[in-house]
C-alpha cells in the first residue's frame, strides 16, 4: 500500500472539520433559550388577530373556543420550555415528558371549553376535525426523539416546538372554516351559547325578537 501524504492530510482536515462544526452546532445550540422559540409571539400574534375577526354573532362559540386552545397551547408549552431548558433528559425521559405535556394541554383547553359553556356538540365537531392532527403530531414528537435527523436533545425540541407551529397554524385554519361556514343548522338545532342559538334559522328568529324593529 503506497502512503499517499496529502491525501491523508486532506482526509483528516476534512474529518477535523465535520467534528469542529458538529461542537460548534452543540456549543450553539445549547446557547438557545427555548422560551425565545418563534412559537410564543406567532401565539401571541393569532390570539390578538383571532380577537379581531368580524363574525357572526352565533358563531362566536368557535373563535372562543380557538381562543381558549391557543392560550392553553402557550401556557404549558412556556411551561415546558423552561422545564426543558434546565436539566438533561434521555430520550425515553423526553418522551415521557412530551406525551404528557400533549395529554395535559389537550385536557386543559377541554376542560376550559366546559366551564366556558361551549356546547358538547361543538366540542365534538371541533374535536372531530383536529383529533387525526393531534395524533399526527404524536407520531411526528416520536420520530424526531428517536430519530438521528436531531443529534441533539435541543434541536429535538427545536423541532418539536417547530411541528406544534404547523399544528396549530393549521388548527387555526380549521377554525376559520368554521367560523364562516355558510349554514349551521341541522346539528345546532336547539343548542345556543350565552343564550345565542348556533343554528342559523334560529338565530335569525332570535335576532329579529331582539333588535328587530
Amino acid at each position: 500500500m503506497i502512503f499517499n501524504e496529502p491525501e491523508f492530510i486532506t482526509g483528516v482536515t476534512s474529518l477535523l472539520l465535520i467534528i469542529f462544526q458538529r461542537v460548534y452546532l452543540h456549543w450553539k445550540v445549547s446557547r438557545f433559550k427555548l422560551t425565545d422559540h418563534a412559537i410564543f409571539e406567532e401565539m401571541s400574534k393569532a390570539i390578538y388577530d383571532i380577537n379581531k375577526w368580524k363574525i357572526k354573532k352565533n358563531r362566536e362559540v368557535f373563535s372562543q373556543a380557538l381562543l381558549i386552545k391557543l392560550r392553553c397551547w402557550r401556557q404549558e408549552t412556556f411551561k415546558l420550555a423552561n422545564q426543558l431548558q434546565k436539566k438533561s433528559y434521555t430520550k425515553k425521559q423526553l418522551d415521557t415528558i412530551i406525551t404528557r405535556w400533549i395529554y395535559e394541554t389537550v385536557n386543559l383547553y377541554t376542560e376550559k371549553w366546559k366551564e366556558e359553556g361551549i356546547p358538547e356538540i361543538v366540542i365534538d365537531i371541533i374535536n372531530e376535525t383536529n383529533d387525526g392532527k393531534i395524533r399526527n403530531f404524536e407520531n411526528r414528537v416520536e420520530e424526531i426523539i428517536y430519530g438521528r435527523m436531531y443529534p441533539f436533545k435541543m434541536l429535538k425540541i427545536i423541532a418539536i416546538f417547530d411541528h406544534l407551529l404547523t399544528l396549530l397554524a393549521y388548527t387555526i385554519n380549521d377554525f376559520n372554516r368554521l367560523v364562516y361556514r355558510d349554514k349551521y343548522n341541522g346539528r345546532f338545532k336547539g343548542v345556543t351559547y350565552k343564550g345565542v342559538p348556533i343554528n342559523d334559522e334560529e338565530y335569525e328568529i332570535w335576532l329579529a325578537n331582539n333588535y328587530g324593529n
